[in-house]
């Protein structure tokens, strides 16, 4: 498998030590992603308080360029989600669960509904413990169990002849 594919292709499979070595490369990443926006806030100090100051073009530079990368980002993170997803047998819908299940179950926790809905307060005890296990439940999914063995509809098995 390619680079290129492994980031940024939605198919196939990969192993966990493939899904280890992206959060490694990821700590890495923000770390470097860091070091090249410190020299912005050390030099713009950016007022976020007063909207109607114009920005310079260094920080219209420096947003576009992160704005880029962290949508690069993000899309490879999910390619790669999505391809242990599939390594387990499981389709990409599955991510739909672990990504967007616990915010809004977290929301719900937290009482950030509209104003005419009330809940009972068991209901938002129930939903945080839900989040914490949906959200345990997609790590132990995608970063701990091993794929299925052999190929499966998503592929051949990323450790066959290891």
């Amino acid at each position: 498998m390619s680079w290129w594919h492994y980031l940024f292709g939605l198919g196939g499979r990969i192993s966990r030590l493939r899904y280890w070595q992206f959060a490694l490369l990821s700590v890495v990443f923000v770390l470097i992603a860091a070091a090249v926006a410190a020299p912005y806030v050390a030099i713009e100090h950016p007022d976020a308080s007063d909207p109607s100051k114009p920005l310079s073009p260094l920080a219209i530079a420096t947003f576009a360029a992160a704005g880029i990368v962290v949508f690069a980002f993000a899309f490879a993170t999910f390619a790669v989600f999505i391809k242990r997803l599939h390594d387990r047998n499981k389709s990409a819908w599955w991510l739909l669960i672990f990504a967007a299940g616990p915010p809004v179950l977290a929301r719900i926790a937290d009482g950030n509904l509209p104003s005419d809905v009330v809940l009972p307060p068991w209901a938002t005890l129930t939903a945080a413990v839900l989040a914490m296990i949906v959200n345990l439940w997609g790590f132990i999914e995608i970063a701990l169990l091993r794929g299925t063995r052999g190929a499966n509809r998503y592929g051949p098995d990323p450790l066959a002849g290891r």
